[in-house]
């Protein structure tokens, strides 16, 4: 808020300590007005756009079968032996086996 003030030369204009106090009390009146309701109620449609009406709805899921080879009230979830991670790598020439 203070660029257009500055570019305009209001504030190159300021020489008594009147003024600059002037001009100090005009910035700290302002300072409220971009988080005020009304300029929060303009601002809001673009800065948080409603979701809902850009996304597409998804279409229901139906339940999936159960698969060949699980057996009955598993989340198909991986078993553990499935998630183990390799051993470390020893690396060449730290003298252990």
């Amino acid at each position: 808020m203070i660029l257009p003030f500055r570019e305009t030369g209001w504030i190159t204009r300021v020489n008594t300590p009147v003024e600059q106090i002037g001009l100090a009390l005009r910035g700290v009146a302002l300072t409220p007005v971009p988080g005020s309701p009304p300029v929060r109620r303009l601002t809001r449609p673009p800065v948080r756009p409603p979701i809902d009406r850009l996304l597409v709805p998804a279409a229901p899921r139906k339940p999936d079968a159960p698969q060949a080879g699980r057996g009955a009230g598993t989340t198909g979830a991986r078993s553990r032996s499935s998630c183990r991670t390799p051993p470390p790598v020893t690396p060449a020439g730290s003298g252990t086996p």
